[in-house]
């Protein structure tokens, strides 16, 4: 009897991450089946050997997801089934965006991220794939972890459309704009946290130089300090994600990370893949990461990272909104084709078939890429 079981395996919920849009996508080939696991090294033992015993031989692989990098060799241990691990990125890429609050002592930040990168080369070394956001970041995972390309694959984060509904409704919000009021208010949405990759203090920089014809929507996780908003500016602070269709539906214009921080060479922002989902017009520093997925179609991109350059390219959208829609319907295409649920879950069942259709030695199971 053929093996039809898909095992994922996180510590938290089952959209909680990148993997979420994995395990929820539809039409599959294999059965899936989620399993939060405890963090606890004992009760994960137990947890496993539970869920081995549960499915007995109809495991056909194992999808460790995002960020739970450091079960990869018990679960290689226990289970004895190939493993994709949909890393996204090495954790030691978020320790470093969280340096500064860690800990101002040199010492407890050398031991931290020494031990994450151990945890990143087991992870990497251990699995028989490994699921990363882009080619750049593939190439560094290459590169400074030294593991084989013949494992690594990029899939994009994508989004989970599984909490949002029909995305055929989606596409007749985008077809059913009215443009004929030309006084209409445009509004320009920034989703995202308040730090220095996200270039927020360009925004509100932008955000002085625009008129009252525009109104600056910001999602963020709490009020900058001190600021004093004008009546232009709205701040939604703390909100469910199913609210993100009533959000979207008001925006005329998305922003994406307006920062040169180097990052963004290698990252995909999430908000990228929203609002190509939703159909929205997207202005973007000319970054190497979201060029992965869009072209000059269907981004605009900035050619310099300033706060004129950005109120001058969102003056130049609002003289001409049909631009607007274009770049909508653009994009919004482009992740049809490469990012959608569906696309990247019948990926995954491609790569499934393509590692388990060869035998995985157990005798090998515990050995390192060499």
């Amino acid at each position: 009897m053929e093996k039809k079981d898909v095992i994922f395996l996180s510590f938290y919920n089952r959209n909680y991450s990148r993997s979420a849009v994995l395990l929820n996508a539809k039409e599959s080939e294999y059965d899936r089946y989620f399993y939060q696991i405890n963090t606890e090294i004992l009760s994960l033992f137990f947890d496993l050997l539970r869920i081995k015993r549960i499915h007995h031989r109809q495991i056909r692989c194992v999808v460790v997801m995002s960020p739970c990098h450091k079960i990869v060799p018990i679960v290689r241990l226990i289970c004895r089934r190939p493993i994709i691990l949909d890393a996204g990125w090495p954790l030691a890429d978020g320790l470093k965006s969280r340096r500064k609050s860690v800990s101002r002592r040199r010492w407890p930040i050398l031991m931290e991220t020494f031990r994450i990168v151990i945890i990143d080369y087991l992870a990497f070394h251990f699995s028989n794939m490994v699921l990363l956001e882009t080619k750049s970041q593939l190439n560094r995972v290459k590169q400074n972890y030294k593991v084989r390309e013949s494992k690594l694959r990029v899939s994009l984060t994508g989004f989970n459309e599984s909490t949002m509904g029909n995305l055929e409704v989606k596409k007749s919000d985008v077809e059913s704009r009215n443009y004929d009021k030309k006084d209409a208010v445009t509004k320009v949405l920034f989703r995202g946290k308040i730090t220095n990759e996200s270039g927020f203090q360009n925004i509100i920089e932008a955000t002085k130089l625009l008129d009252d014809s525009f109104e600056l929507v910001y999602v963020v996780d709490r009020m900058p300090s001190p600021y004093n908003p004008s009546p232009r500016e709205k701040f939604i602070i703390g909100f469910s994600e199913s609210e993100l269709p009533l959000i979207y539906n008001e925006i005329d214009i998305c922003l994406g990370q307006i920062s040169s921080h180097p990052r963004l060479q290698i990252t995909i922002p999430h908000k990228a893949f929203e609002a190509a989902y939703f159909g929205k017009a997207y202005i973007s520093p000319r970054c190497d990461g979201i060029r992965e997925l869009a072209d000059e179609s269907d981004v605009y991109y900035l050619n310099d990272i300033t706060p004129l350059a950005l109120s001058n390219a969102i003056f130049e959208l609002a003289r001409d909104k049909s631009r607007i829609d274009g770049y909508g319907r653009s994009f919004q295409q482009r992740y049809l084709n490469l990012a959608s649920q569906q696309f990247l879950g019948n990926q995954l069942d491609k790569w499934i078939l393509e590692l388990t259709e060869k035998p995985v030695k157990n005798s090998d199971s515990h050995k390192l890429d060499q």
